[in-house]
């Protein structure tokens, strides 16, 4: 992503060329997601309709929604990219689809080890479930076949292994080195793991989840959100295992166990939390370390999804071959429409306020920090608000704060000296002394009175450097 991103940060600098490659790389991810799955998709099912609504389901899916501010998370189509040119060189295709599609064998091992350099290069976790995905799906479609192979595969296997290895390595080397520290504790994969019923109901779609919230408001929402598979989907992939048979074992399979390794530690249901051990997740862990790449387990519905949708190509194609397929086509797919997108998408376009970079051109050395605190959860804006005002940013606007920003909220007490009145003056004389020079006070949702008084009360101690409708700036 940063190689992606550099000609237009080069050309126009940051931080609007930072800016302007992040919306662009948001929108290419779209892209080259729904392309690589329809490669996968068409290849698996033998059906190019399928396929293309394989890479719509894929492109347009919750998970993707709900990571719009991760690119990383967003580059799901390496997951695909790599079945398709590790399976299509070691499987016999013409045993798998009715039609020759397969990636080209020419520089084949070549297109292999540049896939484990950008598989490791864009995210440890995605490389990782990737993996999980290709030896389990290989795996397992070797013991359906009962050995079935092409001639010579084993050498194959040995030569796609080690040139996925020289192209991982140089990055992979510095993640074991400290890779234990990137690692969620037990109670925060406890606090983060989805609820069985996030894989059922759209939470965030656009006509669908508000339904959802009114008749299920105690449903468990951390990683809701993003484990929603979609009825389209699921329907299709069961259609898809019967036309199959045997072949699509493999794939229900591989669905299966990612979702139950995606659920982590426990088990939550309907918001209620069961613990019970030893657990799939916990278990796998420990018999193989470098699955704590994932870092959280409800990243294994990547490969979950991947599975289903590759059973959905197939149902699709089971589908077009009838003369009902010319209506409900059309229909399955405007359905899937309605429930994947989300009601309201942020984080695209990135934007920032014209005030961040006229903070920037201030030569007064010092910090920023944003208040409220715990208010806004745009990750994206914080990084770009960063590169705008070219300064620090202690205890930024992030759900989920950094340790030296918890460090440093319990150190000058932010939450209850700043927002008290009574104690807000010894609080901005505390910030001046840990060289913080601007206060960044977001509005939201706070009432024209508090909103009054509030900078009425900063006003005593700090320079009202900017005022609009949405925030107030205070230089110290």
């Amino acid at each position: 992503m940063g190689s992606l991103a550099a000609p237009l940060i080069w050309i126009l600098g940051p931080p609007g060329g930072a800016v302007l490659a992040h919306n662009l790389l948001i929108i290419l991810t779209f892209v080259v997601t729904g392309y690589t799955t329809f490669l996968f998709a068409a290849w698996a099912s033998g059906s190019r309709v399928g396929g293309l609504v394989a890479g719509l389901l894929m492109a347009f899916s919750a998970f993707r929604f709900h990571h719009l501010e991760h690119l990383n998370l967003l580059s799901t189509h390496w997951l695909p990219l790599a079945a398709w040119l590790v399976g299509g060189w070691l499987l016999d295709n013409r045993r798998l689809s009715a039609e020759d599609s397969s990636p080209p064998s020419r520089w084949r091992l070549l297109w292999i080890l540049l896939l484990g350099f950008g598989l490791t290069a864009t995210s440890f976790s995605v490389a990782t479930f990737t993996g999980v995905f290709v030896v389990l799906w290989l795996g397992l479609t070797a013991i359906v076949r009962g050995g079935t192979w092409w001639p010579g595969t084993m050498r194959r296997i040995l030569a796609a292994g080690g040139a996925f290895a020289v192209g991982a390595l140089p990055l992979s080397l510095a993640w074991f080195g400290g890779g234990e520290s990137r690692v969620a504790h037990p109670t925060e994969l406890v606090r983060w793991s989805p609820d069985v019923l996030g894989f059922i109901t759209p939470q965030d779609s656009a006509l669908l989840g508000p339904l959802v919230d009114s008749a299920a408001a105690g449903f468990h929402r951390p990683s809701g959100e993003e484990v929603y598979l979609g009825w389209v989907l699921i329907i299709a992939a069961a259609v898809g295992l019967v036309a199959l048979k045997r072949k699509g074992i493999p794939l229900l399979v591989v669905a299966l166990c990612s979702l139950v390794l995606a659920l982590g530690p426990g088990i939550w249901i309907a918001g209620t939390h069961h613990a019970y051990s030893p657990n799939a997740y916990t278990a796998l862990v420990e018999m193989v370390p470098v699955l704590k790449a994932i870092r959280t387990p409800d990243r294994f519905v990547v490969p979950a999804m991947v599975a289903l949708i590759t059973l959905a190509a197939a149902g699709i194609a089971w589908l077009a071959a009838r003369r009902a397929g010319r209506w409900a086509i059309p229909v399955l797919v405007a359905l899937a429409l309605v429930e994947l997108v989300p009601e309201t998408i942020k984080a695209v376009p990135a934007r920032i306020p014209a005030v961040y970079f006229r903070i920037g051109e201030d030569p007064s050395p010092g910090a920023v920090i944003e208040l409220p605190i715990r208010r806004l959860n745009e990750l994206n804006e914080a990084a770009f608000h960063l590169l705008a005002h070219r300064r620090p940013m202690p205890g930024g606007p992030l759900i989920r704060p950094s340790t030296n920003a918890r460090a440093f909220e319990q150190k000058v007490d932010l939450q209850a000296r700043l927002l008290r009145y009574g104690t807000i003056p010894q609080a901005v004389a505390d910030l001046k002394d840990l060289e913080v020079v601007f206060i960044v006070w977001h509005r939201r949702d706070l009432d024209a009175a508090t909103w009054d008084t509030i900078r009425a009360v900063y006003e005593e101690h700090a320079e009202l450097w900017h005022v609009d409708e949405e925030m107030a700036v205070f230089k110290l």
